[in-house]
């Protein structure tokens, strides 16, 4: 059952008030307005509550869980607060997550990036999947339980430089990853379940304001991060215009990640980090845009080459791509196979028949050619793959 809380810690109070402030009445409807002009917070909580989770489904969350694989092994395990970062599986005791918490500050080599990592929140996409297949509360219960004391702990970002340091929660790439995926799935999810107490709700909400004031005032001048955290702040400017902020936020994210596109990608389609691992962040990154702007009739908005230099960068992965369909491994980069990325640039790229002859595994589309052979020579990039 939800509970609302009579008594409300300053903390809270301000958060809420805040939240408050910086939603449009004029979208919130008229007895939105008679509440904050009174300052009945408990009755704002209600309305606000209801508001969300009357309004229509946001599609762009259904489109995040269908270009994923969800494990249901990893929903039950993070609701039971057990979670595998960077391939370092870890138990909270309790099943309480604490975000501050790093298990290799226990070993000789400790790796930061396990708590920032950790704080991307990747297993509430699953626990949402699990969530919508089973109708199974514990879930949402679980989610609950870790919004709410991510919230009480992390606060607001620092404004003395320290949000990219060690051990903080604040991270910009972690900031722009959540607002992407993990923050407005989990709230599109669970906004009408009853374990998602209308308190949290409006806390959540709150904090993804924060969120977008952070990513806003704080992202990089240039490189990947820039993109995924222009990315954060699209999603969070186009999913939730109730805010006085959100077009603002959503035309200054659509310009800036404009601008680094055209900077970023090289003539010959290649990301200029020269890593397949960043090349598909800025891939992904741009989807992000594009499947937002169209499930909410924005694509307006963002410029005509975007799209154009969107179909170089994809073209690109298929022209490096070795016999087995993979990105090979130069800079910072795993094995990546690549019939995933070029089946959803086939969906933008239709006429692109090379790209579905990748993404279906050679069975469909037409094979790439080249004259007078299937070598290619990416001046600008500086690579050269031999082909006989």
């Amino acid at each position: 059952m939800e509970q609302n809380n009579t008594i409300l810690d300053g903390c809270i109070a301000e958060r809420l008030t805040e939240l408050f402030l910086q939603l449009d009445p004029s979208k919130m409807g008229s007895e939105f307005a008679v509440a904050l002009a009174a300052g009945d917070t408990e009755k704002l909580i209600r309305i606000t509550a209801d508001y969300f989770r009357s309004r229509p489904e946001r599609q762009y969350c259904r489109t995040i869980l269908k270009s994923r694989s969800c494990s249901r092994e990893t929903a039950d395990r993070a609701a039971d607060g057990a979670v595998t970062v960077i391939n370092i599986p870890w138990q909270f005791p309790s099943g309480e997550i604490d975000w501050f918490f790093n298990p290799t500050r226990k070993t000789e080599s400790v790796d930061y990036e396990w708590q920032w990592q950790l704080n991307r929140m990747s297993f509430w996409m699953d626990m949402c999947a699990a969530y919508l297949e089973t109708g199974d509360r514990k879930y949402a219960a679980a989610f609950h339980a870790q919004v709410r004391r991510w919230i009480e702990t992390a606060g607001f970002a620092p404004d003395d430089g320290s949000w990219n340091a060690a051990g903080s929660v604040w991270r910009t790439i972690e900031a722009g990853l959540r607002m992407m995926y993990s923050w407005p799935l989990a709230f599109e999810t669970f906004r009408k379940s009853a374990e998602f107490e209308a308190e949290t709700l409006c806390l959540m909400l709150h904090s993804l304001y924060r969120h977008g004031l952070h990513l806003q005032a704080h992202h990089r001048k240039n490189s990947n991060w820039l993109l995924m955290e222009m990315s954060g702040l699209y999603t969070f400017g186009v999913l939730f215009p109730e805010f006085r902020c959100s077009e603002d936020m959503r035309l200054y994210a659509a310009d800036v990640f404009s601008h680094a596109i055209m900077e970023q990608i090289l003539p010959d389609g290649m990301h200029s980090e020269l890593s397949p691992d960043y090349h598909s962040i800025m891939c992904a990154c741009s989807l992000v845009f594009l499947n937002i702007a169209g499930d909410e009739n924005v694509t307006a908005e963002l410029p005509g080459d975007f799209i154009r230099k969107l179909e170089l960068a994809f073209a690109s992965i298929l022209n490096m791509a070795t016999p087995a369909l993979t990105s090979p491994r130069t800079n910072d980069c795993g094995t990546m196979f690549i019939a995933g990325k070029m089946r959803e640039a086939y969906r933008y790229f239709p006429h692109r028949h090379d790209f579905l002859w990748a993404a279906s595994g050679r069975t469909e589309g037409t094979e790439p050619h080249s004259e007078p052979t299937s070598s290619r020579f990416l001046d600008w990039a500086g690579f050269v793959v031999m082909r006989s």
